[in-house]
């Protein structure tokens, strides 16, 4: 998976949603330019629950003076504006960077915006991606950081912390009786001694009357409670992938607190937030295709061409959960309450197009002996 592709996923999955942008710039790219934009700069105009228009907001500071840019994209058309904090309207050339985009025209003796860009096709040049909806606002998505999230990364911190703080206050201390303290033969002064040696505490010198008690130096260790700690550490930690990712995918080794079968149930987690993630990228991925394939006419001013049928496949070889996809589905085929083009369906989801289902399921019905097909003998592989 390419690196950009990782950081469009980390960047939705933080903040909850996002759109890709396609912008138009030859001086740069003779090719459409693509851009993903976070939740925090993305605004969505909707129709009956149906995304009619995509308003994406960038900030510009000209001296001092913070601008923002609205550009609203539609189907067939980009529209854009210049605000100010306090909402007032500008030219774009307010802001030197913009002046190339949208001049005003002036009609009469009243100036005009006039910043509708309109092209051809029925299309939205940008195409939102998000993982989980959000209840608390319709229509976005969630970061997976919502729901106590952040209060459990709040306590591995602070146990983290405690840990790191233990073992800086655990450093071994010496303590050297005052009358063991080298020193001068004549003054009786404390003798200079060198930088490797002056960590240590004077203690008072030992008076004993009998002489059975001889002052002598200590060394201390603190006793410092890592099993503790550790146990504090993996808790918190799995409170912080709970319902995201299994800690055996991390390589974090937690096979002595349960079971081969609650561990097994537990990767299971990941496989899900993967099918999540790339159910919702094969969905958007072959839309910002087509968009990006009918800019690329409208740069050239040819007519827009059918792009056909777009798919994207992640593959369910790399899954977690294929193997426990198999024996569900083989129980399920062996017990006889699965249909085969259900059985077929279920176990290669959308990584394989319709047609190579279609056929795979006739291939197997026909080895099964469900369908009608020429009779066979030994030798008819072979060519006569």
């Amino acid at each position: 998976m390419p690196l950009y592709e990782l950081f469009i996923i980390v960047d939705t999955l933080v903040n909850g949603d996002g759109a890709f942008k396609i912008s138009v710039n030859t001086e740069l790219s003779p090719y459409p330019i693509v851009e993903f934009i976070g939740a925090d700069k993305v605004e969505y105009e909707r129709s009956r629950g149906i995304i009619t228009a995509v308003i994406f907001k960038t900030v510009y500071t000209v001296k001092s003076k913070r601008y923002i840019l609205y550009e609203r994209y539609g189907k067939g058309y980009i529209e854009t504006k210049l605000f100010d904090e306090n909402e007032k309207e500008y030219s774009l050339d307010a802001v030197p960077e913009l002046a190339h985009i949208m001049p005003m025209k002036i009609e009469g003796n009243k100036k005009k915006f006039a910043p509708l860009l309109e092209f051809n096709g029925d299309y939205i040049m940008a195409v939102p991606v998000k993982f989980y909806d959000s209840k608390k606002f319709p229509g976005r998505g969630k970061s997976i950081f919502d729901g106590g999230k952040s209060d459990c990364f709040d306590a591995l911190d602070e146990v983290i912390s405690q840990w790191w703080d233990a073992i800086r206050a655990g450093r071994v201390t010496k303590y050297i009786p005052e009358d063991m303290i080298p020193r001068d033969s004549k003054t009786g002064d404390v003798l200079s001694v060198n930088s490797f040696g002056t960590n240590f505490i004077t203690t008072a010198s030992v008076r004993s009357e009998t002489g059975t008690e001889q002052s002598k130096i200590e060394v201390v260790q603190p006793d410092i409670k890592y099993e503790a700690f550790l146990s504090s550490y993996t808790n918190a930690m799995l409170m912080c992938l709970q319902g995201l990712v299994s800690p055996a995918t991390l390589g974090i080794d937690v096979g002595k607190m349960s079971s081969a079968d609650a561990q097994r149930e537990k990767k299971d987690v990941t496989g899900n937030t993967r099918n999540t993630i790339t159910a919702v990228l094969e969905k958007a991925l072959p839309k910002l295709i087509e968009a990006i394939l009918l800019t690329y006419d409208n740069m050239q001013e040819q007519e827009l061409k059918d792009c056909g049928e777009i798919t994207v496949s992640f593959g369910e070889y790399g899954a977690p959960d294929f193997d426990s996809r198999v024996e569900t589905v083989g129980k399920a085929s062996s017990y006889g309450i699965m249909s085969v083009d259900t059985q077929v369906d279920e176990l290669w989801g959308s990584s394989k197009d319709d047609k190579w289902k279609a056929e795979e399921v006739q291939r197997i019905k026909f080895e099964k002996g469900l369908v009608p097909g020429n009779d066979t003998s030994v030798g008819d592989e072979f060519e006569i």
